[in-house]
């Protein structure tokens, strides 16, 4: 049993009264110092993400001060506690019971008084904050000065954006923009209505500060205020052909490489030019060409500056979660938007073309539908590892037909659109692939996720996977249907669009 040693009880109660105040005021001024570092430091750091909102901005700055509020207190704790460790060792071999020390009121209450002063104000500096990210914006989504919906889709495993415009077709039917992308432009209130298609997902970009779920039978919303983005890592878009990069800024300079006129619009291609750290030397811009070699291009091609920052799904939502992400493309200005994005595709829509194949390649290459997340297309740049390769689809059509007793090629990739779970392809699990019905509301009895997809958007889809062969001449398909070929276009497309219909017929609900 220890004996009490009394003498070595006062040694160290006398040394605590002789300490005082002192340490704590110390520790408390190399605290304060502390606190400050971390707040001058904290941007030079990079442990957040850009700050493309204003959103972010505000979540920034409360960040800041719970960082700085909780330096202070870790350096001052955990300071004091290795002062005591040190201060008030015991001498060795000591093993007598240390002092009895009693409480002491005053400490309590100011421990308990300043912490709560300090949630208090955290508490309504974050409500203030919550309130500023959550409200409103006045007159959202404005694209070329008209206020308008902005739909997002979350399916497993895929993102996908629907712009209803204020446009027209040939046919006087509103023209609704699809995007597997976000576009906004800086200074845009931007407000989603948002919808889940099969499970829980969550909308994440980090960049915004911005994350709201998608929750089955409910619509939610997310607004954010996107603003200018940092001067480093600008790509620059060139929405129509022809562009030439040249070597010098010098049009009698080599090209490095080039994209010849298209003639008609439908044709026209886009290209996307990324700088790094370049300057613009007056009437030209300094860019890395898409294959790798440095060059000049003229300034008057380029249609727009913007960055592109992740947007991801944060709630586990299957086997493919990790790859259900996609971009949220920030433009420069309102202008530069419709220039580099919006009325090219408006333009594309204004008189679909009649030609089923460049029908299909336009709705798939639009992102309206999930199919890149899942498949690997490489004459549209899919790269998809969950679902069966698409590439030379329509060799492969007649064989599958065969397995699955079906007549034709075209029958089979039209069953595997609108019934996919009728043939799962061998080695691949049922079930992931969505429905795509000609409905609005899935039919009854089809479970999982499922989509609308009109007859005539069904119809150029299955042409142009018909038309994809491992030749690339469309005329060595195998999906049975009855066209012909002059110059790489179809001779006859009213009778191919009445043989496809004939087939798609059957798969109307």
């Amino acid at each position: 049993m220890a004996v009490r040693n009394d003498a070595n009880e006062e040694t160290l109660l006398g040394r605590a009264q002789a300490g005082g105040f002192m340490p704590i005021i110390i520790f408390g001024i190399l605290s304060v110092a502390f606190a400050v570092i971390l707040w001058l430091a904290l941007p030079g750091l990079n442990i957040l993400p850009p700050q493309a909102s204003a959103e972010a901005q505000r979540t920034d700055a409360l960040f800041t001060v719970l960082l700085v509020i909780g330096g202070f207190v870790f350096f001052l704790v955990q300071g004091l506690i290795y002062y005591a460790a040190v201060a008030f060792r015991v001498k060795a071999n000591d093993v007598s019971d240390g002092p009895n020390i009693h409480g002491n009121t005053l400490l309590e209450i100011v421990w308990t008084i300043i912490p709560s002063i300090v949630v208090v104000i955290l508490a309504i500096l974050s409500f203030i904050t919550w309130r500023q990210n959550t409200e409103l914006p006045e007159n959202p989504n404005l694209f070329n000065g008209e206020s308008i919906e902005v739909n997002a889709y979350g399916q497993r495993f895929a993102w996908s954006f629907e712009y209803l415009t204020n446009e027209t077709n040939v046919n006087d039917e509103q023209i609704v923009l699809n995007s597997n992308e976000l576009h906004v432009y800086a200074g845009q209130g931007v407000e989603l209505d948002m919808q889940t298609r099969d499970v829980i997902h969550s909308f994440w970009v980090p960049a915004m500060r911005v994350k709201q779920d998608l929750l089955p039978g409910r619509i939610t919303k997310v607004v954010f205020r996107p603003i200018d983005p940092p001067d480093d890592g600008w790509e620059y878009a060139n929405a129509f052909s022809p562009l030439t990069v040249y070597e010098d800024a010098d049009e009698s300079s080599e090209a490095v490489y080039s994209i010849d006129s298209q003639g008609d619009f439908e044709a026209s291609q886009r290209l996307e030019l990324f700088e790094q750290d370049a300057e613009e030397l007056g009437d030209w811009v300094e860019v890395l060409a898409p294959n790798g070699e440095w060059g000049y291009v003229r300034g008057e091609d380029i249609t727009g500056r913007y960055n592109r920052y992740r947007l991801i799904c944060t709630e586990l939502c299957g086997g493919g979660h990790g790859a259900m992400y996609s971009w949220l493309v920030l433009h420069e200005s309102d202008e530069a938007m419709l220039d580099g994005w919006y009325d090219v595709e408006v333009a594309k829509r204004v008189e679909p073309p009649a030609n089923p194949v460049a029908l299909g390649e336009q709705v798939l290459d639009s992102g309206a539908y999930p199919c890149s997340n899942c498949h690997v297309l490489d004459s549209l740049g899919w790269a998809g590892n969950l679902g069966p390769s698409l590439n030379g689809i329509g060799d492969r059509a007649a064989s599958r037909a065969q397995a699955t007793g079906l007549e034709n090629g075209a029958d089979y990739i039209v069953q595997a659109i609108r019934r996919p779970n009728e043939y799962i392809v061998p080695s691949y699990t049922a079930n992931i692939m969505p429905y795509f019905g000609n409905t609005e509301d899935a039919p009854t009895g089809v479970g999982g996720s499922y989509q609308e997809m009109p007859q005539d958007e069904l119809n150029g889809i299955v042409a142009y996977l018909c038309a994809t062969t491992e030749s690339g001449d469309p005329a060595d398909s195998t999906c049975g249907i009855d066209w012909e070929f002059e110059n790489g276009e179809l001779a006859d497309v009213d009778e191919t669009v009445e043989d496809l219909t004939v087939i798609t017929d059957n798969y109307q609900e």
